[in-house]
């Protein structure tokens, strides 16, 4: 957190002392930081058991335009390469490995590679089977065992955006942004799984996430509630566009939350390690369909 707070303005808790191992006094990991006086905004306003993790729509548009700034300042916190943030003794910060993965990473298709060659999906082929419709589950196990491979694939030769990479936090969620009773943002926490990422893992702030239509295959169905989140999205967009001219900064955010086959692939990618079951090749058909389209 401590990049965070010195190259940008996003509220974020000081952290006085910390040890990521048990090589220290008290035989245990740990991490001592400011107390934020507030609720996430999961929690407010009765708790998810209130609102299901939804933000009141009366705070909604303003809720967005924080977020978008934030995600903005976020993404402005650039390395020259993929990986791990690394404080040296100087000060100064540098890029390192991912653990379970490698690196640091010059480009996406390297880091992509080295992900397919790791990459496992959580469930085994018994339980898939139980719970996918008979009539498409074999095409959706093919789909799933090959993903990572033709990842790997379209690192060879997909025209990936080039870095410095962004900050991303993986978990940019309602759960890890605190509010006061107003609905303006205290602080955003929960950082420990950010990191440096390709610029195609960006995806939106949690709370406007879609799972691809390409992920269902024959089994989609759109409706009111998916209309109304796309609608949010294009706003989100709107809310980071502007962000990035009050910043100064240029429009690499908005454009990749704008470019609807990129996200696909972003939340597919993130969909995969947490065992989310569909049609993952249909994904990559139409990021590369897509591309094409443009040339």
């Amino acid at each position: 957190m401590a990049v965070v707070r010195e190259r940008s303005g996003i509220p974020v808790p000081e952290v006085y002392a910390y040890e990521a191992n048990r090589n220290n006094a008290v035989a245990v990991p740990f991490m001592i930081m400011e107390f934020m006086l507030g609720d996430t905004a999961m929690d407010s306003f009765g708790g998810y058991a209130a609102h299901k993790g939804k933000t009141p729509p009366r705070f909604k548009a303003k809720f967005h335009t924080a977020m978008a700034d934030i995600q903005v300042q976020m993404s402005a916190i650039r390395f020259p390469k993929i990986g791990s943030i690394v404080k040296c003794d100087d000060g100064t910060y540098t890029v390192g490995p991912l653990p379970g993965i490698g690196g640091p990473f010059h480009s996406a298709a390297q880091f992509l590679a080295a992900w397919a060659d790791k990459a496992r999906f959580p469930y085994s082929e018994k339980v898939i089977r139980e719970r996918t419709p008979s009539e498409v589950v074999d095409e959706v196990l093919r789909s799933i065992k090959t993903f990572p491979s033709r990842v790997k694939e379209l690192a060879q030769g997909f025209p990936f955006r080039e870095g410095p990479f962004p900050l991303f936090h993986t978990d940019f969620y309602n759960s890890n942004i605190i509010i006061d009773s107003e609905y303006d943002i205290l602080s955003v926490i929960d950082w420990e799984g950010s990191f440096i990422v390709p610029w195609e893992l960006v995806e939106f702030a949690k709370d406007l996430i879609i799972v691809p239509s390409a992920m269902d295959g024959p089994l989609y169905r759109e409706d009111e509630a998916r209309r109304q989140r796309l609608e949010e999205r294009m706003n989100y967009v709107k809310f980071a566009r502007q962000a990035e001219i009050s910043h100064g900064l240029d429009n690499k955010l908005s454009a990749i939350l704008e470019d609807t086959n990129v996200q696909h692939f972003a939340h597919a990618m993130w969909l995969y390690e947490t065992g989310r079951i569909g049609f993952y090749g249909d994904v990559l058909d139409e990021l590369v369909k897509s591309r094409k389209l443009c040339h």
